[in-house]
């Protein structure tokens, strides 16, 4: 049985508890989820003061779980703002194929830190410390923007690491790639294993997508 790991803070907890945790149960996932109870971001949106602070508490939450689980397994890492459709833990599996880490797909082929799947061993422990340490050093430039994904990219493009890096498949792990103005324009595919609901800012456009993306499904 695949682990869901997530990390929330008090803004995000009912995404947490209304689609997350209980879909995944359903789908026959184990589910841990840490509740960082302080929210250092007041807004809950992405870029605003305090979200980096609070992607660098999930980055270090995340080490934590490669470092407790070394060489004993794989380990899926979520968003709270996600939701399991199907099982699919062993479509996860051979999705990582012989990776050590595998995320979601974002636009133009970049990643996704909000879902993807990682091996808890030496490689991918040092490919998130390298994170933890850039992110830790744009914060001390700012508190605002873009966080841990960001960081990500860079070190992808830079080849600074020695994990092997892959893309889970988009129509199948699921995100919008895409901005929008109302959810009615979005095409959920009927591959559909995981949606994340992101692509858009704060916690009520998130639940409005998540919605969505159920009731499009209930439909097909």
């Amino acid at each position: 049985m695949l682990t869901v790991h997530t990390f929330y803070t008090p803004s995000h907890k009912l995404l947490f508890d209304r689609y997350l945790y209980p879909s995944a149960i359903k789908n026959g996932f184990d589910v841990r989820g840490y509740a960082h109870n302080d929210q250092l971001c007041d807004m809950a949106k992405f870029a605003q003061h305090g979200w980096r602070s609070t992607q660098l508490k999930k980055v270090e939450y995340y080490l934590n779980i490669f470092t407790r689980h070394i060489d004993q397994q794989v380990v899926v890492c979520s968003d709270a703002d996600v939701q399991i459709i199907k099982p699919c833990s062993t479509e996860l599996i051979k999705f990582l194929k012989n990776d050590d880490i595998s995320f979601q797909e974002n636009l133009d082929g970049r990643i996704c830190s909000g879902f993807f799947v990682a091996r808890c061993n030496d490689k991918v422990i040092d490919f998130f410390q390298k994170v933890v340490t850039s992110l830790a050093n744009e914060i001390a430039k700012s508190s605002k923007g873009g966080g841990e994904q960001y960081e990500i990219w860079k070190l992808i493009e830079s080849g600074n690491h020695d994990a092997s890096v892959g893309k889970l498949p988009k129509n199948e792990i699921w995100n919008p790639r895409c901005k929008y103005t109302d959810v009615n324009e979005l095409r959920v595919p009927s591959s559909i294993m995981v949606h994340h609901a992101n692509w858009n800012a704060g916690l009520e456009s998130k639940i409005d997508q998540l919605n969505y993306v159920q009731r499009v499904l209930n439909e097909m």
